[in-house]
């Protein structure tokens, strides 16, 4: 579902936005830190920022950001957003939800020491789990349920790239929605959160391509009558289609501060991880 991939275009964001995103990445890693303890705040990933930053932007009342020390940083204060309304530790339940998820899809796909490191996460991933289900029964419920179909996907070899991206999509329309009260605003969030999950889904598979090949491992793109070369391209074109989707979807969005940051990392931050995936490097 999420893996690290939505993220700002740093060259293009001035210096304040910058100041502003980190000051809300700082708040989440604190806030998985009081939540779930210091081990869960090293699972932090920047889907998850985004998150939190499109739920400050659709909320009414400001944030409150304040200068703290830094556990990596002690002898410098930096700005931090505090988690006045829920938004932090609504996020923080997210991502702890989604790494569960993740982790027994690991634990059911990986070998030798990369399934070692998961078995060592097992006990507090799984502690946190219940946690979050707690608060966030519904949801977890929900993101199980899909989980269930994309485990039936992957197993019958569906070669249909919209089909295979669709419990992923859905978890992420749901978890969007959520973020807002007003009816019209969950619509388009809903909406967002969908297409959002797909191009996740999609820029994961075409990041996986190479390894999924040589491990005869599911990725619907493998799965289609093409070459490699042909694979990426038919990846490469999708994304492009559901990123412009995305932005189309995003201007209808209402949001009270914050939109600059995030039309960044909508109309650059996207497309610049699927240059660089699609080349072969590392999404920076």
């Amino acid at each position: 579902m999420l893996f690290g991939y939505v993220k700002p275009f740093k060259p293009m964001l001035r210096v304040c936005e910058f100041d502003t995103y980190q000051a809300i990445y700082c708040g989440l890693c604190k806030q998985l830190s009081r939540s779930y303890g210091p081990f869960l705040r090293m699972t932090l990933s920047y889907d998850f920022a985004f998150l939190a930053l499109l739920g400050l932007s659709v909320r009414p009342e400001p944030p409150v950001l304040e200068r703290q020390n830094c556990l990596y940083n002690p002898l410098k204060k930096k700005p931090c957003c505090l988690d006045k309304d829920g938004t932090l530790r609504f996020a923080a339940d997210a991502a702890v939800l989604t790494l569960y998820y993740q982790l027994r899809d690991n634990l059911a796909d990986e070998r030798g020491f990369r399934w070692f490191l998961c078995v060592l996460a097992v006990p507090f991933v799984y502690g946190a789990h219940r946690k979050a289900s707690g608060r966030n029964r519904e949801l977890d419920l929900f993101f199980a349920e899909r989980m269930k179909e994309q485990a039936e996907l992957e197993h019958t070899n569906c070669d249909s790239v919209d089909r295979a991206g669709e419990p992923a999509a859905l978890c992420l329309g749901r978890l969007f929605s959520l973020l807002s009260g007003e009816e019209g605003q969950k619509r388009v969030l809903e909406r967002l959160g969908y297409l959002m999950g797909r191009w996740i889904y999609l820029v994961d598979a075409l990041d996986d391509l190479k390894d999924d090949e040589e491990q005869k491992r599911y990725n619907p793109f493998l799965l289609r009558p093409v070459r490699e070369g042909d694979a990426r391209e038919e990846a490469v074109l999708s994304l492009n289609l559901t990123i412009g989707e995305i932005i189309k979807t995003f201007e209808l969005l209402k949001t009270y501060r914050y939109r600059s940051i995030l039309e960044n990392v909508v109309n650059l931050g996207l497309k610049s991880v699927v240059e660089r995936v699609s080349a072969g490097q590392e999404p920076q």
